[in-house]
């Protein structure tokens, strides 16, 4: 079995056209599928800008990022499925409930400084007790960067909206009167949605859940890449598993769990075309790699599925 390079942003190939001439070797082909890509992503963005608006708050605004959005209709469609299942339908996780159930301890900044140890705990445990002082820092040090990542992310999102928003309101007047009688949305980058505490704190806890599905399905042998650099996109992946169901957390991590097992599925997928389109582009590849690919390249769903 080949093994699988995870890469980040060093080597990072992306475009549904660029994937799309790699197979067919026709410029006309590409065109015709980043063209394809570009319509159902804008499709989506319009379709999902009211949750966008009731959710996060961002009124006039899309979210059109093909890692992120093409994964709506599927959020969607697996919300409605847990509505429809006795039992599990009746549970509801959110950040009120939780500290209103905890107090303190359901406090966002708690869960993040909790999910910072737990995560440096299983980063050290094989070798805690080597150096039990260093190990020791380590944890609280990370637990304390993460609730720290928890409380100031979301306010230095706020300080963006707080300037974007009103630029947002008065670019659609402008085209409100150059277009009357259509609703317009402004395209903004899917970051804007990290600001949602919700996010954020799923994005932390498929850290190591990620790393045990990417075990698993390998031992299926429907995935062949062990994540790394891409870790840090999580909570971009984990927009919209949390939105359709207004940020209940235990369905977002069963939606999440499903998306990013489709999301290795499918970087798996991608990696020998991946290859092919980096020798084209004259690039080198370790030694003892066969493949390369990464979960930022798996999240494409849409390009993945007009193209294979």
């Amino acid at each position: 079995m080949k093994r699988v390079l995870e890469v980040g942003k060093d080597v990072k190939i992306r475009g549904a056209g660029t994937l799309a001439y790699a197979l067919s070797k026709s410029y006309v082909v590409g065109l015709l599928v980043a063209l394809a890509t570009a319509a159902i992503i804008f499709l989506l963005a319009d379709r999902s800008a009211p949750l966008v608006k009731d959710f996060f708050g961002l009124e006039g605004v899309s979210l059109p990022h093909t890692a992120t959005v093409g994964w709506f209709p599927l959020t969607m469609a697996l919300n409605w499925l847990i509505d429809r299942i006795p039992g599990i339908r009746r549970i509801h996780l959110d950040l009120e409930g939780m500290k209103k159930r905890l107090g303190v301890w359901g406090e966002p900044v708690v869960i993040g400084l909790l999910l910072g140890v737990i995560l440096a705990l299983l980063a050290r445990a094989p070798l805690f007790f080597e150096d039990g002082g260093a190990n020791v820092a380590f944890t609280l040090l990370l637990g304390m960067q993460m609730a720290a990542v928890i409380v100031l992310l979301p306010r230095m999102v706020e300080v963006l909206k707080e300037g974007l928003l009103p630029l947002v309101q008065e670019i659609r007047a402008f085209l409100a009167r150059k277009f009357p009688g259509r609703k317009i949305y402004l395209g903004l980058d899917a970051s804007l949605a990290l600001g949602h505490p919700a996010v954020l704190i799923l994005g932390l806890l498929m850290v190591p859940l990620t790393l045990l599905l990417a075990l698993g399905l390998g031992a299926l042998g429907v995935n062949r890449m062990l994540p790394f650099a891409d870790l840090a996109l999580l909570p971009f992946f984990m927009i919209w598993c949390v939105a359709p169901h207004r940020g209940n957390l235990f369905r977002a991590l069963l939606i999440g769990l499903v998306v990013m097992g489709l999301i290795l599925f499918i970087a798996t997928d991608l990696a020998p075309l991946f290859r092919e389109t980096g020798k084209m582009a004259g690039l080198s590849f370790p030694e003892g790699y066969g493949e390369v690919s990464s979960l930022e390249a798996g999240s494409h769903m849409v390009p993945w599925l007009l193209g294979r």
